[in-house]
C-alpha cells in the first residue's frame, strides 16, 4: 500500500516541477498549450492503458457473503426518551 501511494505522490511532486520547467523563461499561450499537451497525453496514455489491462468485472472480494445479517443502521433508531 506504500508502493501504491508513494508512485501517487510522484504526480504531485512532478507536475509543479513540469509545470516550472516549461512556464519558467515566459508565460505565453504557446506555453501553456504545451502544458495542456502534456496533460492531455498523460491521461491519454492512462486511458488507454485501463483499456488494455483493465476490468469492470467485479472482484470476488468486493462481494458481500450472503450468509451474514445485513448491517444495522443506527441512523434510523429513533432516540431514547
Amino acid at each position: 500500500m506504500a508502493l501504491a501511494y508513494s508512485f501517487g505522490n510522484l504526480g504531485a511532486i512532478g507536475a509543479p516541477l513540469a509545470m516550472g520547467v516549461l512556464t519558467s523563461e515566459e508565460s505565453t499561450v504557446a506555453t501553456w498549450q504545451k502544458v495542456f499537451r502534456l496533460v492531455a497525453a498523460i491521461y491519454g496514455i492512462g486511458a488507454v492503458v485501463f483499456l488494455l489491462f483493465g476490468s469492470g468485472e467485479r472482484q470476488s472480494w468486493a462481494d458481500i457473503p450472503s450468509s451474514s445479517p445485513p448491517a444495522k443502521n443506527d441512523d434510523t433508531t429513533p432516540p431514547a426518551q
